[in-house]
């Protein structure tokens, strides 16, 4: 269903608004502990089995468990709404994961924060920016995901947390959502490092050989590094509100992080920024360029014709046909003019040079 179709649905109703599909979904169940580790896939027929979900973890005195769900695949209201009962969530939220075009945002329901932002990928084939949604559900020991398909970032976090020496298992989960958030900006700096050298690229063949296809892609990557813009601006003001309102899910020792993630938004903001102003260089160096190209063709023309008027206006006197011309019966009429019409040429083009207009 679009988004166009769900304008008159009242608040709440659960309808996926992405392009429709039959492809499977699972969910990735990973617990974790400073002493102990355990991963499960459940998968679609696995769903009613609700204890493949939630399993103990065993915690030593003082310690903590975090329990990570990872949904890949949104396309199945039933299981979302099943999963919202388990864990409490409200249905307004659950309608904003289904629709794929929310706006980066990020909601305090005081017993969890949930947060959505846009994950980016670059297809190399198409010099295209594929863009998918990312939601997540932090509470106090657990920490939902959900995906429109498998993001290759989550699978580094998960082998960090495979390994009982990395930071990860020795924080709670506020800590790991910073970590997934974390990986996700930096892509984005993958992702512009590549829109970079294809812009790169067009400056160079612009400058080799200038072409309609050159300057479409150009206008192509301006509507492009908008769009982005418009995606991790609010991504900053997430993590702004993660380290400003102080919620009893983000933890004292979390918030040095988030303000270095912080950094990185606006480091990535930046970046956009100056692509922006170097296609709009290029763009106006192009179009300088064709202008002078333009006015150097004017300029050639403006010199033939300019040579030809005073040749022109003798062929025409000559031309009349008048009885009484003297020089029409003359024996070296003929002659004089043929040498008088290079001798003009010659001339203008002697004055044109002395005032370099040549």
């Amino acid at each position: 269903m679009t988004i166009a179709q769900t304008l008159d649905l009242p608040p709440g109703t659960l309808v996926y608004t992405g392009e429709e599909t039959t492809r499977d979904i699972n969910l990735t169940v990973v617990g974790y502990s400073n002493e102990f580790l355990q991963q499960r896939e459940v998968t679609e027929e696995d769903f009613p089995q609700v204890h493949l979900w939630y399993f103990p973890i065993p915690v030593k005195d003082g310690g903590h468990s975090v329990m990570w769900l990872d949904l890949n695949g949104i396309h199945k209201v039933e299981i979302l709404k099943q999963m919202g009962a388990l864990f409490g969530l409200h249905a307004l939220l659950l309608e904003d994961i289904l629709n794929i075009e929310q706006r980066p945002m990020i909601q305090d329901f005081e017993s969890y924060v949930f947060v959505c932002l846009k994950s980016l990928r670059y297809n190399e084939a198409r010099h295209e920016v594929q863009v998918e949604q990312l939601s997540f559900v932090l509470g106090e020991d657990f920490l939902l995901s959900f995906q429109q398909q498998q993001d290759p970032v989550f699978d580094r976090v998960r082998e960090r947390i495979s390994n009982p020496k990395n930071r990860i298992r020795q924080h709670r989960a506020d800590y790991l959502l910073y970590t997934l958030l974390d990986a996700v900006v930096d892509n984005y700096f993958l992702v512009l490092y590549k829109l970079q050298k294809h812009v790169e690229r067009i400056e160079q063949k612009l400058i080799d050989d200038p072409s309609e296809k050159s300057l479409s892609e150009i206008y192509h990557l301006k509507k492009t590094l908008i769009f982005l813009r418009g995606l991790v601006w609010p991504v900053r003001d997430i993590i702004n509100m993660l380290h400003n309102q102080r919620s009893h899910l983000v933890n004292e020792s979390t918030m040095v992080y988030l303000r270095d993630l912080k950094d990185h938004t606006t480091q990535t903001i930046e970046t956009i920024t100056t692509l922006q102003d170097r296609l709009s260089a290029i763009l106006h160096a192009h179009i300088s360029n064709l202008n002078n190209k333009t006015n150097e063709v004017m300029k050639v023309l403006t010199v033939i014709s300019t040579i030809f008027i005073p040749l022109n206006f003798i062929s025409t006197i000559y031309g009349m046909n008048f009885q009484y011309m003297p020089e029409l019966h003359w024996k070296w009429g003929y002659p004089v003019v043929m040498s008088l019409a290079p001798l003009i040429v010659l001339s203008m083009m002697v004055y044109f040079k002395k005032k370099k207009w040549l």
